[in-house]
């Protein structure tokens, strides 16, 4: 879908998923000092506390099980899916555990 930008211009309009990505990590950063990583694999929100999260909004997501230097726990947030090991739970019941 496109929106009208101006008189000149069209934009795409974000995807579902960049959405959410930006979300958690908004709501994340609330709290946390918060960036990404991205080297040959990424990660979608990284913390100082050397704790990742990386968000797989679709269907039947898998939880990640990416290993980066010092990041070593990274939790999936999916869009409906549970996991223990690796860890992998579904981003609202996520966000409304956060206290920001």
């Amino acid at each position: 879908m496109y929106h009208l930008f101006s008189r000149w211009c069209l934009i795409e309009s974000p995807s579902q998923d960049k959405i959410v990505e930006s979300v958690v990590a908004s709501h994340l950063a609330r709290k946390y000092c918060v960036g990404y990583w991205r080297n040959g694999s990424e990660i979608d929100v990284v913390t100082k506390n050397e704790i990742s999260f990386e968000v797989k909004w679709r269907k039947n997501a898998k939880p990640s099980r990416i290993r980066v230097g010092k990041i070593k726990n990274v939790v999936t947030l999916s869009k409906d899916n549970i996991s223990m090991e690796p860890l992998m739970i579904p981003v609202y019941l996520f966000l409304a555990c956060l206290d920001v």
